[in-house]
């Protein structure tokens, strides 16, 4: 029995040494790909502090119908008048000035318009039939009544015409809508 037996070969011994002794440096990666990283780092950052700063507006729905020139307050006004009819419970979002978009009927023009007035009391849905002569089956709840001033059409062509009016109530921050971080940010 012989008392030196190696179990690997000289040769693969020698390999072995010459790699060990040899120096590493780190692979960087090309010029291109850091680039292209470094740049899609930059947007996502430009993207972050737009969704910081920007707001998206509010807007409240309701259903409403151009009043005649004999209806109830459209009187003596250039252009016509629409009674909107919200739920109560959004009676604190809505004041005078605000801005509104309407379209009236299946039209897909978009009218601007303005809030002229917002009546303080709930008002019940067979009193809004007697006033304003508008579809029961629309408003099937005690409603807050607001005015609107429509400038861009005439009252005597679109009276009664039934609208849908967007009114903008306010605005939010992007980020505020992410989950998670809607509860940091009102916080």
């Amino acid at each position: 029995m012989s008392t030196s037996s190696q179990i690997f070969r000289e040769e693969a011994l020698n390999h072995y040494k010459k790699r060990r002794d040899k120096v590493t440096l780190p692979h960087f990666r090309a010029l291109p790909t850091a680039l292209l990283i470094w740049t899609l780092f930059g947007i996502a950052a430009v993207v972050g502090c737009v969704a910081w700063n920007d707001e998206i507006p509010i807007y409240a729905t309701a259903p409403g119908v151009v009043l005649d020139k004999h209806s109830l307050g459209a009187a003596n006004q250039p252009g016509a008048q629409a009674a909107l009819f919200f739920s109560a419970d959004q009676l604190p979002q809505l004041r005078v000035g605000q801005q509104a978009l309407v379209h009236i009927g299946a039209s897909k023009e978009e009218l601007a318009s303005k809030v002229i007035k917002v009546e303080p009391a709930v008002v019940s849905p067979s009193v809004i039939h007697q006033r304003y002569g508008f579809m029961a089956q629309i408003v099937t709840q005690p409603s807050i009544v607001v005015l609107i001033q429509i400038d861009r059409i005439p009252a005597s062509t679109f009276g009664g015409s039934v609208l849908v009016a967007n009114v903008k109530t306010g605005s939010q921050r992007i980020l505020s809508m992410l989950p998670g971080l809607g509860s940091l940010m009102r916080g």
